[in-house]
């Protein structure tokens, strides 16, 4: 029997690799990532919900918006975790895009 599933938490935030969306493996995004001011988007390129929001909320938002999500950071939030995003894109999980 299961019980208390009201109580777990679901992680809103993951990576996919773009050249194996269907793999088994899946990547969780740290918090920080948000934390930091990172935005998340939805398909049309539109904020959906406040990323600073418990996780409950920003996954909720998220059933209510169409994918794919994409989490973006500028130059400066980047910055202050930069193990973190240097970490992903060695994993091919994050891009840095010139503006």
């Amino acid at each position: 029997d299961t019980v208390d599933l009201q109580l777990v938490q679901v992680h809103p935030a993951g990576l996919v690799h773009p050249d194996e969306p269907d793999s088994k493996i899946k990547f969780l995004a740290a918090e920080a990532l948000r934390g930091v001011g990172g935005v998340l988007l939805d398909k049309n390129g539109k904020r959906f919900a406040n990323e600073l929001g418990r996780r409950d909320y920003v996954t909720g938002r998220m059933w209510k918006s169409e994918g794919p999500f994409r989490l973006v950071l500028n130059s400066k939030s980047s910055n202050e975790i930069t193990w973190h995003c240097k970490h992903y894109m060695g994993r091919g999980l994050m891009k840095i895009y010139k503006t």
